[in-house]
């Protein structure tokens, strides 16, 4: 009987319609999150004289914001399942960019941009939730499918965008999109659900329950405290590993076009470098997913991280005269674009396990988001002080370095759950 003819088919009944709400979902965070201020930024200084930091700041102070609204996150999908807090959160994404889109004044553009990072934590942590109770053995493969068309996202959105404000205008074209990710949570509430369980399948679409050991709740995750998690290198590391990546991420893709412009590129030039961004950022994600379910999930971490670490040289150093170290720096950023979101969860499981992921996830996320929270606002102002990017592009080969150094240093598997019963088992003896 072959691996295929083992699966339940029931289970994929239930799985595709769900998978494509999660990869809608992962194609619009990056989309409303970072990629729309190549538009955003320029179309607002012409037409409403704004300056760069005016219009960065709110989605800056967002991020600061969604720092403690990440660990409330966490707690939610705790108490109320990964599925509500996914469907909730992509209809308030899409009102938070329809208030992007209804710019009548500064301060209607200001609570939409304000809202769009800390509603899209909810979208982001929601969805791995839900990819990680329903996959196990092909875990990291799902994920690297789910988050192959976030990079995507920089090459069709950025000209959607850049097409559609001069032929639709401002309004119409960032609206669609808008309605297009909240009807995605009202369609979520029909059809997913928090595990396959619940649809009377298993993980995989296995015909078998997986064993004790990785279910998703198990004796002692319920115990499992702050203490527990954070007297361990590997969660620091973790936090730093992935906090300056998705710094990187949010701060160079944000302003690709302004960045390629100003070293002598043509705007068609630019595109193209976007365009291959998105294509490289999708290979890699599905690449580093099959690593991660082939090799292992820390070989496929230092990799994807010494890619970052060369990107940042590479974008810092690139220019008209040397355009081949601006294309090291699209691939290692784009590979990472897919592969980030994709190896931050599947870390926490290779170093923590299946059944405690959420209660670590909650906590680590929270801390890694702090970094990202100052990336917007940290290119802005240098933009504004100095006229250009060269300098901030500098400091963030720096940034490269901590990531690949954090992902060597996670190199040790923790039982949290093992902890937290020596921890009672100690309590009990010294109370006869």
């Amino acid at each position: 009987m072959t691996e295929r003819s083992k699966l339940n088919k029931r289970f994929f009944v239930f799985m595709i319609p769900a998978f494509v709400l999660w990869l809608i979902s992962q194609y619009f965070f990056p989309a409303f999150a970072t990629d729309q201020l190549n538009i955003v930024v320029p179309f607002l200084i012409e037409t409403k004289g704004w300056t760069p930091l005016m219009i960065t700041n709110a989605n800056t102070y967002g991020r600061i914001a969604n720092i403690p609204f990440t660990f409330l996150v966490g707690t939610l999908i705790i108490k109320w399942g990964a599925k509500r807090v996914f469907c909730l959160s992509m209809i308030m994404y899409g009102i938070s960019e329809l208030l992007v889109a209804w710019s009548l004044n500064y301060a209607v553009f200001f609570v939409g941009m304000f809202l769009i990072p800390i509603i899209g934590i909810g979208v982001l942590m929601s969805t791995f939730a839900l990819v990680n109770q329903w996959f196990r053995k092909w875990r990291g493969t799902a994920l690297g499918i789910v988050t192959m068309v976030s990079p995507l996202a920089s090459a069709t959105v950025i000209s959607y965008m850049s097409n559609g404000v001069v032929t639709m205008g401002f309004f119409t074209t960032f609206a669609i999109l808008a309605v297009i990710v909240a009807l995605a949570g009202v369609v979520g509430f029909a059809i997913i659900r928090n595990t396959p369980e619940e649809y009377g399948c298993y993980p995989d679409g296995a015909l078998e329950a997986p064993p004790p050991e990785v279910l998703v709740d198990a004796e002692g995750v319920d115990r499992i405290k702050i203490k527990h998690i954070l007297k361990y290198k590997e969660s620091w590391c973790h936090i730093l590993t992935f906090g300056f990546m998705l710094f990187c991420l949010a701060a160079y893709p944000a302003f690709f076009l302004m960045r390629f412009e100003q070293l002598g590129f043509t705007p068609p030039q630019a595109m193209a470098f976007i365009f291959c961004f998105s294509i490289f950022g999708a290979v890699l994600s599905l690449f580093s997913g099959f690593i991660d379910d082939k090799l292992g999930t820390r070989r496929a971490t230092i990799m994807m991280c010494s890619l970052m670490f060369l990107g940042t040289i590479g974008l810092s150093f690139g220019s008209a005269e040397a355009p081949w170290l601006i294309w090291i720096g699209i691939v290692a950023l784009g590979g990472n674009v897919g592969a980030a979101p994709n190896l931050g969860p599947s870390m926490v499981v290779y170093l923590f396990g299946r059944k405690a992921f959420n209660r670590v996830y909650r906590l680590l996320n929270t801390g890694m988001y702090i970094i990202p929270a100052f990336a917007i606002g940290f290119v802005s102002s240098f933009l504004e002080r100095d006229g250009h990017f060269a300098n901030a592009y500098r400091v963030m080969i720096g940034v490269g370095a901590i990531v690949l150094i954090g992902s060597i240093l996670m190199n040790k598997k923790r039982d949290l759950t093992a902890d937290v019963k020596a921890e009672e088992n100690k309590k009990e003896a010294a109370a006869q």
